[in-house]
């Protein structure tokens, strides 16, 4: 890998000469050696260096992993705060629905869209 390969990156394989346009015979040539297979995506790094060993580190990984799905599902409990204030501020604003109602409304889609964001943060990263 490291004669073809000599940065970190995305590669595809087969891989093909993204400088150059090919001539109609060379992206045939490629269409076969792709439908012949295999085919894939190798993320390379030629130089991990120290930071690989503390990456490896497992509950640093499983820290950082769980701070980032419990983010993506704040993110998507955000989405029901927006839609509550969007929506149902306006219903208390001009239609004069209790604050009782408008705060219930508040909290049932803060916290439902924050549990949906957990499990839609569990399946992704399966």
């Amino acid at each position: 890998m490291r004669g073809a390969m000599n940065e970190q990156a995305l590669y595809l394989f087969p891989g093909m000469d993204p400088s150059r346009r090919m001539t109609a015979e060379e992206q045939r040539a490629w269409s076969d050696r792709y439908a012949a297979g295999p085919a894939g995506v190798i993320a390379y790094n030629p130089h991990p260096g120290a930071r690989a060993s503390a990456d490896l580190f497992f509950p640093t990984i499983l820290a950082t992993e769980l701070l980032c799905d419990v983010l993506a599902a704040l993110l998507v409990g955000l989405l029901g705060v927006l839609m509550t204030v969007d929506v149902d501020v306006s219903y208390w604003n001009w239609y004069g629905f209790p604050v009782s109602y408008t705060l219930a409304q508040l909290m049932d889609h803060g916290v439902g869209y924050c549990l949906a964001g957990l499990v839609l943060a569990r399946i992704c990263h399966e």
